[in-house]
C-alpha cells in the first residue's frame, strides 16, 4: 500500500515546526494528491487547515477544517482549529459551536498551544503570534484555559 500520504504529512508537520510554513503548505498539499473517496486525508486537511490560520486565511482554514471532519468527524483538535479561525473572523456562534464539540471529544481540553511549536531562531515571533493572534481566537471561542 502506497503511504506516501504519510510522507508528507510527516514533511508538512516538520516543516511547519521549523516555520516554514510555504513549505509546510506545499508538503501538505502534494500529499492531497493521495486522497480518494474510499480514503479521506483528514489528518493532512487538518494540518493544512492549521498551516491556514498561521497565515490569517481563516475561510480556507474553516473549510480545511471541515473537509478533515468529514473524513473523520472524531479527529481530535480540528474542532479546535475550526473554532479557532471562525473566532478570528468573528463568527461566535459558530466558534463557540465548534468550541463545544472539541470540549465534548476530550472533556479536560486546556490551553496547549504546542501544536503550534515555536520556530528555532524565531521565539520572539513565536510568542507574538502566541499573543496576538492564537490566545485572542481561543479565548473568543470560548476555550478553556
Amino acid at each position: 500500500m502506497d503511504r506516501s500520504d504519510l510522507g508528507y504529512n510527516i514533511l508538512g508537520l516538520s516543516l511547519r515546526n521549523f516555520g516554514d510554513i510555504p513549505g509546510a503548505r506545499a508538503a501538505l498539499e502534494r500529499g492531497l494528491q493521495f486522497a480518494s473517496p474510499a480514503r479521506p486525508l483528514a489528518v493532512i486537511y487538518g494540518n493544512l487547515a492549521k498551516v491556514a490560520f498561521v497565515e490569517d486565511r481563516s475561510d480556507e482554514a474553516i473549510r480545511l477544517a471541515q473537509q478533515a471532519l468529514q473524513g473523520n468527524p472524531n479527529f481530535l483538535y480540528n474542532h479546535v482549529t475550526l473554532a479557532l479561525a471562525n473566532a478570528r473572523k468573528g463568527d461566535q456562534v459558530q466558534a463557540r459551536k465548534a468550541a463545544a464539540e472539541e470540549v465534548r471529544l476530550i472533556p479536560n481540553l486546556r490551553l496547549d498551544p504546542t501544536g503550534f511549536t515555536p520556530w528555532p531562531g524565531q521565539e520572539a515571533a513565536y510568542r507574538k503570534y502566541i499573543d496576538t493572534r492564537y490566545l485572542p481566537a481561543w479565548r473568543l471561542a470560548g476555550l478553556p484555559e
